[in-house]
């Protein structure tokens, strides 16, 4: 399995762990983060970790934004995309 093809089906778990419990831009921001590659382009931050709980991750990300966060405006439109699927897959288009 390629690179796009690791980074699409981590987007798609993260979507269904996270559906309708979290803010859009806190899902990107999650995703940028776990997704970052290594140097040699080979692997994924959260491919690097031991142990890797996407439910778990998520939970702790979203308490550590609340904390560390200001409330952000959300815009709900990127580059035409409606939904966080949408808006995830055309920045993925555009990498």
């Amino acid at each position: 399995m390629n690179l796009q093809e690791k980074k699409l089906e981590f987007i798609a778990e993260v979507h269904t762990s996270a559906l309708n419990k979290y803010q859009d831009e806190m899902i990107l921001d999650f995703i940028e983060y776990w997704t970052e590659t290594d140097r040699r382009k080979k692997k994924m931050r959260f491919e690097s970790q031991k142990f890797f709980s996407m439910g778990r991750r998520l939970s702790t990300w979203a308490r550590n934004d609340k904390k560390w966060n200001a409330p952000k405006i959300l815009n709900t439109q990127v580059r035409g995309a409606t939904t966080i699927t949408e808006r995830l897959l055309n920045g993925l288009s555009n990498d």
